[in-house]
């Protein structure tokens, strides 16, 4: 327990990410956090980073809430559901390979690969895209 409190305390976003958000917030972009593993601790890192501000309550998804894994294309179709939105017009960012961007396309999302370890790129998908940067993250999502 102490550990876990002592990391959090370190918990900081990628560099120029708030502006970002903050960007896309102001740009009418409806944003959404999917993230996976117990509730009291997501909202935990939630709020250590500061994203309340960016995310309404209703549109944060832990996955233990919706008692599916993050890769499982129900997490997916419950999100949709709760959007009220075609899965085509959902567009997700992650950085984990499997959970985040083959659960998403396997679930009819657009995807966008945050690869900030610069892996060569893995699928030639019509909704898939990679970026490097934040900049390049905001860059396209406001381009869209």
């Amino acid at each position: 327990m102490i550990y876990t409190r002592i990391a959090k305390k370190y918990l900081t976003l990628r560099p120029n990410f708030h502006e970002c958000l903050l960007h896309l917030k102001e740009s009418s972009v409806e944003l959404f956090i999917l993230t996976k593993g117990a509730n009291a601790g997501q909202r935990s890192k939630i709020e250590v980073l500061g994203l309340r501000q960016y995310f309404d309550e209703d549109q944060n998804f832990i996955s233990e809430n919706l008692a599916y894994s993050k890769a499982d294309v129900e997490i997916f179709n419950k999100i949709t559901n709760s959007l009220a939105c075609a899965k085509d017009e959902i567009i997700y960012s992650g950085v984990d390979w499997t959970n985040d961007i083959e659960g998403s396309l396997n679930s009819g999302w657009q995807a966008i690969y945050f690869n900030v370890h610069n892996k060569p790129g893995r699928n030639n998908h019509p909704y898939f895209k990679a970026i490097q940067f934040e900049k390049d993250l905001c860059n396209l999502l406001s381009n869209l």
